[in-house]
């Protein structure tokens, strides 16, 4: 179950999170009674930036009829939520909602236009970074197939119902990330802690599972040996790193999984 539940987020979360972001230009025809400042109102966006959308020098000059764009919006499309639109503009889904005056008890409709917060584009920095550790075996010897790894603790094999690969640590230990990637997921996941994804270039998906404090957010860049948290001090999530790696909805023996 645990697998299957696993699978089904990896699933929602790549889907939501790696989807083209589609912006479109809302409009709204005004109405008799109505001016530039009602409709910046009824829209929750500052007023200089529904003049500055329209080219409105003079906002007491409108006429019944007249077509104003309203600023940032977005065109929802088909498996959209409030929830991956909010994440997208780094909002709540309450303050998306309110920006929409739409109730908890609406429903979102594929082509309905959102307006959302202004977006600027952001050079992501990269996390400071460690010198990977190539870990050991059982019997103190570096497996014939060894690289990277986010811990250099022991490992256990998880073949289970969540396949895997159990890295055990103490508290305070850092996690690092094998791979050159982008952060597309960091959040909580039942039994196993905060969860960070970070997807390749060649779509390889790292899942780092058992993170007690996150030092990455979604869209930051890491490499190699970037520092993608570290292992709390309490409980059975605390003592383990669970490593994963994923393509295609297909698990990949992480062993084998390419680094670098």
């Amino acid at each position: 179950m645990i697998r299957r539940y696993f699978s089904i987020l990896l699933c929602i979360t790549l889907q939501c999170l790696t989807a083209a972001v589609v912006f479109a230009e809302a409009t709204h025809v005004l109405q008799r009674g109505e001016t530039a400042y009602s409709v910046a109102r009824r829209y929750n966006v500052p007023i200089e930036r529904l003049l500055e959308a329209n080219g409105i020098s003079d906002p007491t000059r409108l006429s019944v009829g007249t077509r104003l764009v309203i600023p940032e919006s977005y065109r929802v499309e088909k498996n959209d939520t409030l929830w991956s639109i909010a994440r997208r503009y780094g909002i709540t889904v309450d303050e998306l909602r309110r920006m929409n005056n739409k109730r908890e008890s609406d429903v979102l409709r594929v082509g309905e236009l959102l307006v959302v917060p202004r977006t600027t584009e952001v050079t992501p920095e990269l996390p400071p970074v460690r010198e990977p550790q190539v870990p050991t075996d059982t019997n103190g010897a570096a497996p014939a197939d060894a690289g990277p790894w986010p811990h250099p603790g022991p490992r256990e094999r998880m073949d289970g119902k969540f396949p895997g690969i159990a890295i055990r640590g103490t508290g305070g230990d850092e996690i690092l990330s094998v791979s050159s990637g982008r952060v597309i997921y960091a959040g909580t996941y039942s039994t196993f802690g905060r969860v960070v994804f970070v997807q390749s270039v060649d779509g390889f998906i790292y899942v780092y599972g058992g993170t007690h404090e996150v030092s990455v957010k979604v869209g930051d860049l890491v490499r190699p040996g970037t520092v993608i948290g570290k292992l709390g001090s309490n409980g059975e999530i605390a003592s383990r790193v669970y490593f994963s790696v994923w393509k295609d909805d297909a698990y990949i023996n992480p062993e084998t999984a390419p680094r670098g």
